[in-house]
């Protein structure tokens, strides 16, 4: 089985079966992950696929030797931040507004995204190596053994890590509490 980065490196040349591998081997934890993000199964979707799109229009400048799934991660997570931060300002007149489809008020709603932006803001400030152990605990679902294997660490290794990043998130959100109080 080619890693990755083999696979890439394919792409890079030519080979459209090998960017359709990546595809398939990526696009459902991607967009669980942007559904995490977004809250929205078909904006999620359409998120991954855009961000497929990009990467093979600029298979060219993909860096060989860098991580192929946290350059795709990394451009999800960029591509839900902006529509994120799009969905913050009206773009239709009021007149044009019709009756929320929900039952949630829109300062539930308008609660919700910024949770979720703040949530987004505290895992940006995590290391690279925390976001990837969080992002296999949380979004790809992946058992303590399997993360201790995928990252070279014991089980301990793990969830004491896991707990700490749990904190930390848990640290931030309290200070934006206060901030915001």
């Amino acid at each position: 089985m080619q890693t990755d980065e083999e696979l890439m490196h394919a792409v890079r040349l030519g080979d459209t079966a090998a960017f359709t591998l990546l595809v398939t081997r990526h696009r459902s934890h991607a967009t669980l992950y942007a559904k995490g993000i977004l809250g929205d199964d078909g904006l999620a979707e359409e998120v991954v696929q855009d961000c497929f799109v990009k990467i093979y229009l600029l298979r060219q400048q993909y860096r060989h030797g860098f991580s192929f799934k946290a350059y795709l991660y990394t451009l999800v997570r960029r591509r839900c931040i902006d529509l994120l931060r799009k969905r913050r300002v009206p773009t239709l007149p009021l007149s044009a507004m019709t009756e929320p489809e929900s039952e949630e008020t829109p300062e539930e709603i308008y609660l919700k995204g910024e949770a979720r932006l703040g949530l987004l803001y505290a895992i940006e400030s995590l290391s690279d190596e925390e976001r990837r152990l969080l992002l296999q605990y949380g979004y790809e679902q992946k058992s303590y053994q399997e993360i201790a294997k995928a990252n070279r660490l014991i089980t301990a290794q793990v969830k004491i890590r896991l707990h700490r990043i749990r904190k930390k998130l848990d640290k931030r959100r309290k200070q934006d509490d206060e901030y915001l109080s």
